[in-house]
């Protein structure tokens, strides 16, 4: 028995690391949700209440229903209708550990059909990253956890050439909240002919799903006042705790001038289309050839989304991870800048976690993380450092 332990604790020490900080991740957010109200710290209440309102035949993006608004397109909330019937708590569990579940799928193929060969510690840095940068998105229960999630399975099926599959994946990251449709775009960037029209045909078919689902005419109108409601939801010039935190946060630190919401829209754009150039032009094979699109388009969300806020960032976990460890020849500027996107990131995790946000404090620090983390993923994907091949392990 002594023999097996210390045989574990030398050998396989790297996974026993990863193993426990995932457990204690896991069994600590469950442990969390156990202990307080369904309420608490939590956006599943929003999603129950939608599929709730969805079954009555309600309107989903009323202002006055006494919880933050559902902002989702009304599809999402035919998913949440069966389980608003159930035990508000047990749902939030299930609901919690069924997203992380996949989540980790995704980071396990991520790992073995698209990273290089890399050492046990380095995988273990890989699951490690993961797991830290992803607690804020677990712990309340965001659809950002499934979005990041669908995005992995989706790329790294694309990776093995499984089409349909990646393109079942790719369709339902973007089904649940629209502008995440900008990681499967840019891996259409990289297999067009492959993809996008499988990915068109299964859209049409989640788009369809709801008018299966309900009165027509109702589905229609809940369509209409989701475009409503996106439209009339402008927080550009709003306190700058309830402003979005994407690239506009510095911006507006530097001048102390809110960004008008049509110049924030019109990067948007600008940076889709730079991102996808930087894809199309990228220089790594496959299966390398994927991690671009995921990494800038998990990027995109964050510093170019139209609702980027703190947890927003949580879909960055695997882009630290892939950045910081998955990729071991990297170049010295490039492992600097990786460690200057975490820093950022994982000091306004920190804060909010133990005393929360604060009127603007250090809110700059995610989308100057995000911006280093920009500047790694096209200095690797362009080649730009010769000895970053990343092609073997250490």
């Amino acid at each position: 028995m002594l023999e097996w332990l210390r045989r574990q604790f030398t050998v396989n020490l790297a996974y026993w690391v990863a193993f426990w900080v995932w457990v204690v991740m896991i069994a600590g957010v469950t442990g969390r949700v156990i202990s307080v109200g369904p309420e608490k710290g939590s956006v599943v209440p929003i999603y129950l209440g939608a599929g709730a309102r969805w079954m009555a035949s309600e309107p989903l993006y009323a202002r006055d229903l006494g919880t933050d608004l559902y902002r989702n397109p009304p599809g999402v909330a035919v998913m949440f209708a069966p389980l608003s019937l159930l035990p508000e708590k047990p749902v939030a569990i299930v609901w919690r550990l069924a997203c992380i579940a996949l989540y980790g799928f995704g980071i396990h193929r991520l790992i073995r059909d698209v990273l290089p060969p890399l050492s046990p510690w380095r995988k273990s840095g890989v699951w490690v990253m993961s797991a830290v940068f992803m607690v804020p998105a677990f712990n309340n229960g965001q659809i950002n956890l499934l979005i990041t999630a669908t995005a992995l399975c989706g790329v790294t099926a694309a990776a093995k050439g499984r089409w349909w599959e990646a393109a079942a994946w790719l369709a339902g990251c973007g089904w649940l909240k629209l502008y995440t449709y900008a990681v499967g775009l840019l891996v259409c960037v990289v297999f067009p002919r492959q993809l996008s029209w499988r990915m068109g045909v299964i859209s049409l078919g989640l788009f369809a799903l709801p008018f299966v689902c309900q009165n027509p005419s109702y589905v229609l109108d809940r369509h209409k006042e989701f475009v409503e409601e996106t439209r009339a939801d402008d927080r550009s010039s709003a306190k700058p705790v309830r402003a979005p935190r994407d690239w506009t946060v510095i911006a507006r630190g530097v001048t102390g001038v809110p960004v008008p919401r049509v110049i924030s829209m019109s990067m948007s754009l600008v940076a889709a289309v730079s991102f996808a150039w930087v894809v199309w032009k990228g220089s790594r094979p496959r299966p390398l050839n994927v991690i671009a699109p995921l990494c800038l388009g998990l990027i995109w969300l964050t510093l170019f989304g139209p609702a980027t806020e703190v947890n927003t960032y949580s879909v960055l976990a695997p882009v630290v991870g892939v950045f910081v460890c998955g990729l071991p020849k990297l170049d010295r500027l490039s492992k600097w800048l990786s460690w200057a996107g975490v820093v950022g990131l994982l000091a306004v995790e920190i804060r909010a976690a133990f005393s929360g946000e604060g009127e603007f404090d250090l809110s700059w620090g995610q989308p100057l993380g995000a911006v280093a983390l920009t500047w790694v993923v096209v200095r690797w994907t362009s080649g730009e450092h010769k000895s970053g091949s990343g092609t073997g392990g250490i």
